[in-house]
């Protein structure tokens, strides 16, 4: 009845939410669970999994107390409910976050079997980073299939009519519903033929004018999301100047929110405003309906992507202003990151939430309102909004930041996968409900299976621009020494260093031998 651009939300919806939660079981197994159920090693040098750093060890130590001092763990109800909210205070020593996890072994039932918990803890981020890609691989494959064979058995209009139609149909619904399916495909196919007739009846001049057109508006865009960049870093710069100045802490609670989610708000401002203007600019640009849901597909992405990567080089930027102390906090007029990762954990925590609200507020507040105004009240305003149509791009586009926000926050946070769950089942009856009661069957054709490859491949990319980021900061960024499971280490990637060094001889030989010439050189005579 909808169209196939609502079954494609849906459907993609639900395969989201299997992701998130083969990330999540990854996730509580291997790392919350030991880390909340299994005792720790205790405070003394000897114990140590970074035996061979025994200064970073000592320095982790020093500015672990340190650390624990500077993170208030009480306060008043309104103050906890806040922490609560904001993902501070107590919230920081959680397996929320990041910095709630231990650098030392985790025993079972004897000492004598000790579980490693900052290898686990890196070697489940890769884990679920391999599996998102299998799934999404899975899943382009079953796309470009369908693709192929949408397009290899197009048919001419007359032959249409009868090929399409399923002849084993005898139900009256089902029926009905074949018969708006096959008037969709033969309205798509007119639409194009239309298009193309009319690319190739235009003068020289009518086509110079569309491209000076669309040459302007996408300058348009280009500046559009040029600005949106910059409003998003001076918003991060700001606030962190404003949570390190001296009389911070004196702020009511009220104030301390609006400071801690004046990033988060401006991201999701953003992100609500300008695909709004990107929808109308595209109308412009006389594109097919299909090439304009593509296109603000491109330009929403790049907006969406393009604000958590700024949101990133704003945070690394402070990251590595110097000077610094023993325990790599910034001094002076550089921001005092006691645990960077924390910090990063904290924003993605929040937009997450705000996401959500933003969700929920623009169906309460926009479309249900909107569907009784037009349908109660008869007048010009009512006339000129008309019922909604379902924005696809739009709404898909949602469902891929939620998702880039799950591959790029679980590392920082990994409590995310949990709220995603959560925020998925829940989206999907409200969305549900909000498509049967306030939208209407959109009037615009197009073919769904062209729409699903284009989702591809922004989700190909949203998969490559997060895991580029994480693969970063494990081999490059020092991470703090105060918190966290690999505070103990120069890089997050010393651990694998340091678990290899204990294994046996001749196990670290054959590991040495692999990538060396003696063994790539012949194996690779032999594959070719």
């Amino acid at each position: 009845m909808y169209g196939g651009g609502v079954l494609t939300y849906f459907c993609f919806l639900q395969w989201l939410l299997l992701v998130n939660t083969c990330i999540f079981a990854l996730v509580f197994t291997f790392v919350t669970l030991p880390q909340m159920l299994l005792p720790t090693e205790g405070d003394t040098l000897a114990n140590m999994t970074a035996k061979s750093y025994s200064i970073y060890a000592l320095r982790a130590l020093r500015c672990s107390r340190r650390y624990d001092l500077n993170v208030p763990d009480n306060g008043s109800v309104v103050q906890s409910m806040a922490d609560l909210v904001q993902g501070t205070g107590w919230m920081e020593k959680t397996v929320a976050f990041y910095g709630g996890y231990t650098d030392k072994r985790v025993f079972k039932s004897t000492a004598s079997h000790s579980y490693n918990l900052p290898l686990a803890f890196l070697l489940t981020v890769l884990a679920y980073l391999l599996l998102s890609l299998f799934l999404v691989v899975r899943k382009a494959h079953g796309i470009t299939e369908k693709m192929i064979l949408t397009k290899h058995t197009q048919l001419h209009i007359g032959c249409q009519v009868f090929h399409l139609w399923d002849y084993g149909l005898i139900d009256a619904t089902n029926s009905a519903i074949r018969q708006k399916n096959i008037c969709r495909e033969l309205q798509v196919d007119l639409a194009e033929q239309r298009r193309a007739a009319e690319m190739k009846n235009r003068t020289w001049w009518q086509a110079m004018k569309q491209w000076a057109k669309r040459l302007v508006i996408n300058l348009c865009v280009v500046a559009l999301l040029a600005c949106a960049g910059y409003i998003i870093y001076f918003t991060t710069v700001k606030t962190t100047e404003i949570t390190n100045r001296s009389d911070y802490a004196s702020l009511s609670t009220f104030k301390t929110l609006l400071v801690e989610y004046m990033t988060t708000i401006t991201i999701t401002a953003l992100q609500m405003a300008l695909p709004i203007v990107f929808g109308k600019l595209v109308m412009w640009e006389g594109f097919t309906y299909a090439q304009e849901v593509n296109l603000t597909l491109a330009r929403i992405a790049t907006l969406k992507l393009g604000s958590l990567g700024m949101l990133l080089f704003s945070i690394f930027i402070q990251i590595g202003c110097t000077p610094k102390d023993a325990c790599n906090v910034g001094t002076g007029s550089c921001p005092k990151l006691r645990c960077w990762e924390t910090v990063l954990g904290q924003e993605f925590y929040k937009l997450v939430q705000v996401d959500f609200i933003g969700s929920v507020l623009v169906v309460f507040t926009i479309e249900f309102p909107r569907k009784h105004y037009v349908t109660k009240v008869n007048n010009a305003i009512s006339r000129q909004l008309g019922l909604q149509e379902f924005d696809i791009s739009d709404n898909i586009l949602d469902l891929i930041y939620l998702q880039v926000l799950v591959w790029l926050g679980t590392f920082f946070a990994p409590m995310i996968p949990a709220m995603t769950i959560v925020k998925l089942i829940l989206l999907f009856y409200l969305r549900l409900i909000s498509v049967l009661y306030n939208f209407t069957p959109n009037t615009k054709p197009y073919r769904a299976a062209d729409t699903d490859f284009f989702i591809l491949v922004v989700l190909m990319a949203a998969y490559v621009a997060c895991a580029v980021p994480i693969m970063y900061v494990i081999w490059r960024m020092p991470p703090s020494t105060g918190c966290g499971p690999f505070r103990s280490y120069y890089s997050m990637y010393d651990i694998v260093n340091v678990t290899i060094a204990e294994w046996p001889a001749w196990i670290r030989i054959i590991l040495e031998f692999l990538p060396s010439v003696y063994f790539s050189i012949p194996c690779f005579i032999v594959l070719v």
